[in-house]
């Protein structure tokens, strides 16, 4: 299994960089810190659900086999998702054609992020951890779709 990380990449935001024009520097390089802290984060969250279940006195049982293909189903599907949506960015014309491809994978993500956070009861342990990343990743899709609505008008 690959270390998680967030499926969106620096290198993804550095794209629209790259094609930016003056104006919306400002705006990427703060989506590029968000994506920066929301990766940080994920890295983490293993470790920390991992502490916050044994100090709660709750033992993670061992992955059964069909669990450990589906994280395996889940670490390939998120290499081509990363593939794909690099390829995109590369290929894109402008930043905000860059930053529409982002929006869109980061839409999909926090959907789950959502779902995931829904799911945990308020009196999990780990409701903490998965609400943080959530909102995260929500602040970063409000801030995606302002530099679009901002380049628009």
């Amino acid at each position: 299994m690959t270390e998680p990380r967030y499926v969106i990449r620096q290198a993804h935001v550095q794209a629209a960089l790259d094609k930016a024009v003056s104006p919306e520097v400002d705006a990427l390089n703060r989506c590029l810190e968000m994506v920066i802290e929301i990766d940080a984060l994920e890295r983490s969250v293993p470790a920390k659900l991992e502490q916050l279940r044994a100090d709660a006195g709750t033992e993670t049982p061992a992955l059964s086999r069909a669990a450990r293909e589906a994280v395996s189903q889940s670490d390939d599907a998120r290499r081509e998702v990363d593939r794909l949506l690099t390829r995109r960015c590369n290929r894109a014309a402008s930043a905000q054609a860059v930053v529409k491809e982002i929006l869109e994978v980061a839409k999909g993500d926090l959907k789950a992020a959502n779902m995931l956070d829904n799911d945990v009861g308020e009196d999990e342990p780990v409701k903490p951890v998965y609400s943080e990343l959530y909102w995260k990743k929500r602040r970063l899709v409000d801030s995606l779709r302002k530099f679009l609505a901002d380049a628009k008008g």
